[in-house]
């Protein structure tokens, strides 16, 4: 079973497991948005907690770019629990 957190903070957490990984893999805002096809705009926006919903097309595109599964991503930024081992 996965317990799935209110989207209020979704925006926030997500940039910053974002800006975490994009950083310990040396990789700068315009390069990320180069790889994803979204704006460096938007990348700042986004690790700097100011977007909401990121979406998830944009989820999908940033996690794929830095090597990570949705999953991945949700769970480092706290949004979803996996219980016993399932997802």
């Amino acid at each position: 079973m996965t317990r799935v957190k209110p989207a209020n903070e979704a925006g926030a957490r997500i940039g910053r497991i974002v800006r975490g990984w994009r950083i310990d893999q040396g990789i700068d805002q315009p390069t990320l948005a180069r790889m994803t096809g979204l704006s460096q705009e938007y990348i700042s926006k986004l690790e700097r907690g100011l977007s909401a919903d990121p979406g998830i097309s944009r989820v999908i595109r940033i996690a794929q770019a830095l090597g990570h599964t949705v999953p991945e991503l949700l769970e480092a930024a706290g949004l979803i629990e996996r219980e016993n081992g399932k997802s």
